[in-house]
């Protein structure tokens, strides 16, 4: 077959056009779309330094976190403390700080059906729509954005189930790891 160029930029010019008409039909510049919801739980965020991570534990009535230094790291901290939120108990807090950051930081507790269905519908909202993940009587839904972690995980009766929320800090956990080497 002879392909003469006439040809070949009559196809070049149809694959402009498609291109031309996808971009126009709806392509909206990623600088124009709005950014996504950073991570967080009721006011902690993965990342935050630990005046903020204080802060924010008392605003739900916690006194000073108590804070253990890892033996093999000192930079490596455990930090506890109880927050008095609308549930019939109050939640433990726990949080893994590195150089004074949290890496890690875990909200459990036992909270009523309803609460724990509120929470989930407000991530939803905040950060979108994610598949449920099940195994046995357990539950979990996860939301990733930009490094950063945030999971809703719960088990045990429909009532009163056990809840655990997890949000970690992937480039803070990262620097780490390559200091470890």
């Amino acid at each position: 077959m002879i392909r003469r160029p006439a040809a070949r930029h009559a196809r070049a010019g149809r694959w402009r056009a498609w291109a031309l008409a996808a971009l126009v039909a709806g392509a909206v510049p990623a600088r124009a779309q709005p950014a996504p919801a950073a991570l967080q739980f009721l006011g902690f965020r993965p990342g935050a330094p630990r005046a903020e991570l204080e802060r924010q534990a008392a605003a739900y009535g916690a006194n000073a976190l108590a804070c253990d230094t890892a033996r093999r790291d000192a930079r490596v901290r455990e930090c506890r403390g109880t927050l008095y939120h609308d549930t019939p108990t109050p939640l433990s807090l726990r949080a893994v700080l590195i150089d004074g950051v949290a890496a890690i930081i875990l909200v459990t507790g036992t909270v009523p059906e309803g609460e724990r269905a509120r929470w989930e519908r407000a991530m939803e909202a905040a950060y979108g729509a994610v598949p449920l993940r099940a195994g046995g009587p357990q539950r979990m839904r996860q939301w990733v954005r930009d490094g950063t972690m945030l999971r809703l995980v719960w088990r045990g009766g429909p009532e009163v189930p056990e809840v655990s929320v997890s949000l970690v800090d992937g480039p803070t956990l990262d620097r780490w790891g390559r200091t470890l080497r």
